[in-house]
This record gives C-alpha cells, structure tokens and sequence, in this order.
C-alpha cells in the first residue's frame, strides 16, 4: 500500500463567488469515501478569487478510486461549477510530514513551489529550510516533490516540481524573514530566479 497523499487543487472563481457552501458540500461527500482524511482550504491573500484546497488521502489509489466513484464525483464537480471560470487544476504530493496539522494550524501558510530544479536543488533546500526555521514568526514546515511534472506558465517546458508549505505567524513576518541577506541569498540559490518559484499566502480552514 502506497504511502499518504494529498491532493492538491487550484479552484478560479468567479468574482466575488462565495465558496464557503461549497467547500462544505464538497467535504460532506469526501467524508463517504474510503481513504479519505481531511479537507482544508482557504484564499490566495494575493489573489482572492483563487482559492487553494488540501485534500489528505490514505494513498493514491484512494484517491483515484473516488475518481472513479461515478456519482460522487459527478456530484462535487456540480457542487463547485456554478462558482467557478475555468476547470480545477490537481497536482499530487507526498507531504513529509503527513499530516500537515502543525502547517495549517498557522494563521498564515506561504506556498511555495520551485519548478525547474537544479541538480544540487536538495542540497539547496535543505540549507534554505535551515535558515527559514531560524527565522521570527517561523512556526512549522513540510514539504516535497511534486509527483506530476509542472510548469509555472502555460507554454514554459514541464518538469519535475517541488512545494513547501510553511506556517508562519503572519505574511509580514515572512516577507522580512525573506528581506535577510542570509535567507534571499539561499531563496536565490534555491530557485534559480524569481521566475522558478511562485509564492502564495493561504490562511486554511479545515472542513
């Protein structure tokens, strides 16, 4: 048996959508299924018309067996399409560790995915993960790499992916823990470039 999983999903809504009936809705029907654990999901601060959703599982096949599920899946498709643009994207990763609980209890998580990772990306992380955890308003990390290829724009060239979901105390607390010389230099190092990592703040609820 596969190891947990979440499920990663990026809802765009329609102006002004409200979004808390569904996501209710939504996790009353995932409550039915076998391997599921837990649903949490809150706004982009910096975008709130973008809303992020963490879906726990026991494992992948959990999670493709609900996608298979006919009914139920046809049902929060319709739950959620009244208040969205455009389709939902879904990537998966192995969170370490799992559960994020500690993460999410955060009153704000910054998002932060690096895609076109380097050869010493590991070795880079490790050391930027280190320097954060170090940092004023730092409460609680986990993190992984990205089982699906991604690209950060349409167009750009797919490949292998990496999040870290870090708690912090609040979004000013993690953009000066950013402006220090020590962490913008290993969050450089890191990412190659502004245009290998996106940022997003999310402040969770947990259905």
């Amino acid at each position: 048996m596969s190891a947990p999983v979440t499920a990663v999903v990026i809802l765009n809504l329609k102006p002004d959508a409200a979004i808390e009936q569904p996501a209710h809705d939504v996790s009353e029907i995932f409550a039915k299924q076998e391997g599921f654990q837990r649903l949490s999901w809150g706004r982009w601060e910096e975008s709130p018309d973008k809303v992020q959703m963490l879906i726990d599982w026991d494992n992948l096949e959990s999670h493709r067996k609900f996608e298979n599920s006919g009914a139920d899946y046809k049902a929060v498709l319709g739950a959620l399409k009244p208040v969205l643009v455009a389709p939902p994207s879904m990537y998966h990763i192995h969170f370490d560790p799992h559960p994020i609980s500690a993460v999410l209890e955060a009153p704000v998580v910054a998002l932060t995915t690096f895609y076109s990772l380097s050869a010493t990306f590991e070795t880079d992380i490790a050391k930027l993960l280190s320097y954060l955890e170090k940092a004023d308003g730092f409460l609680a990390v986990s993190h992984g790499f990205i089982d699906e290829e991604l690209a950060k724009e349409d167009g750009d060239e797919k490949g292998k992916a990496y999040l870290a979901a870090i708690g912090w105390s609040s979004v000013d607390a993690h953009v000066k823990a950013t402006t220090t010389k020590e962490i913008a230099d290993a969050i450089q190092l890191t990412s190659g470039g502004s245009k290998h990592v996106e940022v997003r703040h999310v402040k969770f609820k947990t259905e």
